[in-house]
């Protein structure tokens, strides 16, 4: 698989654990950890099936589900 794969799961993972030792409502948390999770599954098959643009596509998702989790760290770190 490609190592936009192993690079992006590490961090997820990171910041994952912060956004539940935070506390984020439980409602929250599942709806980011499962759109990264299914981005994540999507990108292996289209990579595997050489499906372009959805490759692309559900990579930009789950970077951009990254990018909501680590708002959602700084929201609770800061400003609740």
């Amino acid at each position: 698989m490609g190592h936009r794969r192993l690079e992006a799961i590490p961090l997820f993972l990171l910041t994952a654990l912060l956004l539940v030792m935070l506390d984020v409502p439980t409602t929250a948390a599942r709806v980011l950890f499962g759109l990264f999770a299914a981005s994540r599954v999507l990108y292996s098959l289209a990579y595997i099936r050489r499906w372009q643009p959805l490759r692309t596509i559900s990579f930009a998702i789950g970077t951009l589900d990254q990018v909501a989790v680590l708002g959602f760290i700084g929201y609770y770190v800061f400003v609740a």
